[in-house]
């Protein structure tokens, strides 16, 4: 019997048993418990050798402002700290593990997930161009947004592209939708028509080594208006997320060598009082807005995650490593502060680093037959700082994994 199941049996079975069943119908009542939306993947959460995260867990799933939830994990690297998972990965922990979350409220089970982590090493010091689009998260903090990604990937030189800003360059406006960038107004706009190149060409900027995208608050929030009695809908999240990939496939199509970054829309803080200094709870509910943003995830991250879109894409956890607790100004109901958003930029700077390891794969591979193995050699490109993989397919089967090679090896004997 799982932990969480002795959990529900203790409450169901005690002595009191039509009180207790009565309380767990009426949590079974709530509409998050009845459909939890869950905001991982589940293969493949990015993680970096040296760069410590915490996943939060009431961003995990739509749990409202007033809420018991109670959640543990199971991982063979990281501490639970509270309803968190603190994961400070070091080299000997560079591949894949195993993560499995549980969800409860008092005491009642809601439902548990497992996942992927996947940790690696820094990428090898290089020049990356980067170009910054998005909504007010991006546009009124964007000097935040050099520190944390610079620092974290420490081996390499980062310029800012963008026709907005000053010393930190961006794309960034204000309540600004996935749709306002593809439609007459938005800066890649031009003649009928959204014109990547004229973008460019026009401004005088250098073509981007990444493109980060963190869109969608504006596309989902007027849903948790009172007025809204659908809320956000399977049809229009559809549409977002094609909004999206337009977005997404006219820089892939303008350059065949730019990679993409599309960070994951932040919630919100966990203060009523805060959402009231900005909006009205009268008629922008703030739990309402925590579902359906949390809908919207459900669709949106398997769309881009481990770059299932493109090789070219992926997903940054932006939203899952913000702290709702202090990432907040008291008086702001969307907004995160400095320390919120540095959390968000270690997030955009591990995937970053992904895709950049990406591109350091071995070279010069051979395989030679001896005696009764075989020898496998290749050449490798990250200066020594990555571990290798052996797979192996017999007789025209499934890959499977033949060991790890140790940091700096670049030669393993394959016996058979």
């Amino acid at each position: 019997m799982s932990k969480l199941a002795g959990t529900v049996c203790g409450i169901v079975c005690g002595k009191d048993l039509n009180a207790n069943k009565v309380q767990l119908a009426s949590l079974l009542k709530l509409p998050w418990m009845r459909l939890p939306y869950f905001a991982l993947p589940e293969n493949g959460v990015l993680l970096m050798v040296g760069q410590e995260i915490t996943i939060y867990g009431d961003a995990l799933i739509n749990v409202p402002i007033e809420n018991d939830l109670q959640v543990s994990y199971a991982c063979n690297i990281g501490t639970q700290s509270g309803k968190n998972y603190i994961i400070n990965p070091i080299a000997e922990n560079i591949g894949t593990h195993t993560l499995t979350m549980y969800f409860a409220n008092r005491g009642v089970a809601i439902s548990s997930h497992t996942i992927n982590l996947r940790v690696i090493a820094e990428a090898p010091g290089t020049s990356i161009k980067v170009l910054y689009i998005g909504d007010s998260t991006v546009s009124g903090a964007i000097d935040y947004y050099s520190v944390v990604p610079g620092s974290i990937l420490s081996a390499s030189t980062l310029t800012y592209l963008g026709t907005q800003g000053t010393a930190i360059k961006h794309e960034g406006h204000a309540g600004w939708t996935w749709n306002k960038f593809i439609t007459a107004g938005s800066p890649f706009y031009k003649d009928g028509s959204l014109d990547i190149s004229s973008y460019f060409t026009d401004n005088l900027i250098d073509i981007p080594d990444i493109v980060y995208m963190r869109i969608g608050i504006n596309d989902v929030f007027p849903s948790c208006s009172i007025n809204d009695s659908s809320g956000l809908t399977d049809a229009e999240i559809e549409t977002i997320i094609t909004k999206a990939k337009t977005l997404i496939d006219a820089f892939l199509l303008y350059d065949a060598s730019l990679k993409i970054v599309v960070g994951l829309p932040t919630i919100c803080g966990n203060f009523v009082s805060g959402w009231n200094d900005d909006y009205d709870e009268a008629t922008l509910i703030q739990d309402k807005y925590i579902e359906i943003m949390h809908k919207f995830w459900a669709s949106f991250i398997p769309e881009f995650a481990n770059y299932t879109y493109n090789d070219r894409v992926i997903l940054s956890y932006d939203a899952i490593y913000l702290n709702r607790e202090t990432g907040y100004p008291v008086d702001n109901g969307v907004h995160p502060n400095e320390s919120g958003y540095n959390e968000i930029n270690v997030a955009q700077a591990i995937a970053i680093n992904d895709l950049f390891a990406d591109i350091e794969k071995p070279t010069g591979l051979t395989a030679v037959w001896e005696n009764d193995y075989a020898k496998i050699d290749f050449t490798d490109n990250t200066g020594g700082v990555a571990q290798h993989e052996i797979w192996e397919s017999k007789n025209g089967g499934a890959y499977t994994l033949v060991t790890t090679l140790n940091a700096g090896v670049v030669t393993y004997n394959n016996p058979t």
